[in-house]
Formats: structure tokens, C-alpha cells, sequence
């Protein structure tokens, strides 16, 4: 498949430089969200009363699902440069028509085009009923 043309302009370098960026980020967040969670230091003993260790829990809770979230995104971000390197990005997973390119510039990471999408997400919220 060819690269949509109005990806070949300014729109593609553009595009893999708020990639790069982005992936950046999530590797310093990602850093920082793993030291918060996971800390040097082993606990001898849970400090502060069962409150104290309950916010403690949760804390670690919270902060290993936006770790979750972080490195879920960070996939989403090496898998549209994987994209961009095999000539496929900006080209619908499900139907193969270009994905317009103010939906690349307001999501980079996005696989499908809008209509795509939005029947993925139709069909997301019907398919725990039909179990």
C-alpha cells in the first residue's frame, strides 16, 4: 500500500516528531511512575496506623495502573512508528482507506480511520451483553 500523499509533505515529519516526543515523555513518566511505586528502599514494617497503610496501598494501586496506562501508550506509540517506518501509517487497519489527517494530528497514534472506529467502539459496547 501506498502513504496516503497528504502525509508525504510537511504532515509526516511533523507527525513523527510529536511521536518521538511523545515516546520520550512516556519513557521519563515511566521512570519517574516506577520509583513512585516501587521504591529503592525495602519496608521493614508498614509505617503509621491501618489508615496511613490503606492510603499507602492505594497509592501504589493508582500508581500501577497509570504505570499500566504509560506503557500502554507507549506501544501504541512504537507500533505508529513501526507504521511510519513500513509505509503503512495513516492507513485504516479495518478498511485500508486513508485515516484523515487532522485525526492523525489530533491522535498520531490512531490505527483506524473515524467510521472504523466508531463501529470498534459500537461494537465494544455490545459485545459484554452478548455473552
Amino acid at each position: 500500500m501506498e502513504r496516503p500523499g497528504y502525509l508525504k509533505g510537511v504532515r509526516l515529519p511533523r507527525l513523527e516528531r510529536a511521536l518521538a516526543s511523545r515516546q520520550q515523555s512516556l519513557r521519563e513518566l515511566i521512570v519517574r511512575q516506577r520509583e513512585a511505586v516501587e521504591p529503592d528502599y525495602p519496608a521493614s514494617e508498614p509505617a503509621g496506623d491501618e489508615a496511613d497503610q490503606a492510603q499507602d496501598r492505594e497509592r501504589k494501586l493508582i500508581g500501577g495502573d497509570l504505570l499500566d496506562l504509560y506503557l500502554a501508550e507507549l506501544g501504541e506509540v512504537a507500533a505508529a512508528r513501526e507504521r511510519i517506518a513500513t509505509g503503512t501509517y495513516g492507513l485504516c487497519a479495518d478498511c485500508g482507506e486513508p485515516i484523515s489527517a487532522r485525526r492523525l494530528e489530533a491522535q498520531p497514534t490512531a490505527r483506524c480511520c473515524l467510521a472504523c472506529q466508531a463501529r470498534r467502539e459500537r461494537f465494544s459496547a455490545i459485545a459484554p451483553q452478548i455473552r
